[in-house]
């Protein structure tokens, strides 16, 4: 969904993120690799960080077959609203669309310590239209990917 109305709003809807099936593989090396790493936490004699170890690896097989939820994002001369979120325009320092074949993103930093950097999915909303709508209210700076999303894109996470 699509849609920019007279009042200047551009709003659209994306998954929260790129869902790749995981294969029987994925599952087997996560559970060696948890294993192996519990076993040698509890040969150190740390038996808390061997359950951590166990519980984290769950907990991420778990995630790992969650469908991603649709969130709906609207841009106005106020701020940027994801989902429930909302980020004003004077806590944006800047913004940049990075353009990938896996689906383009629109990467805003933030004045916010914990969330220095915003990754927004633009699903089917051309990055044409985001680019002449924030470059009249926030400055462009060019931002690489965050590195966790990238890691995470590369584990298939």
């Amino acid at each position: 969904m699509i849609t920019q109305n007279e009042k200047q709003k551009l709003v659209w809807s994306a998954p929260e993120y790129a869902h790749k099936k995981k294969s029987a593989d994925w599952f087997w090396a996560l559970g060696i690799i948890s294993i192996s790493l519990a076993i040698t936490a509890f040969i150190f004699k740390n038996i808390l960080f061997a359950i951590l170890i166990i519980l984290g690896a769950f907990t991420l097989a778990m995630f790992s077959e969650r469908k991603p939820r649709q969130i709906t994002f609207e841009i106005d001369k106020n701020g940027i609203y994801i989902g429930d979120e909302e980020y004003k325009w004077e806590s944006i320092e800047s913004f940049n669309i990075i353009e990938k074949p896996s689906g383009n993103i629109l990467i805003l930093k933030s004045e916010k310590i914990f969330t220095p950097y915003i990754s927004v999915p633009l699903g089917e909303m051309p990055p044409e239209k985001i680019y002449a709508f924030l470059s009249e209210i926030v400055p462009e700076k060019e931002h690489n990917e965050p590195i966790i999303q990238s890691l995470m894109e590369r584990f298939e996470l």
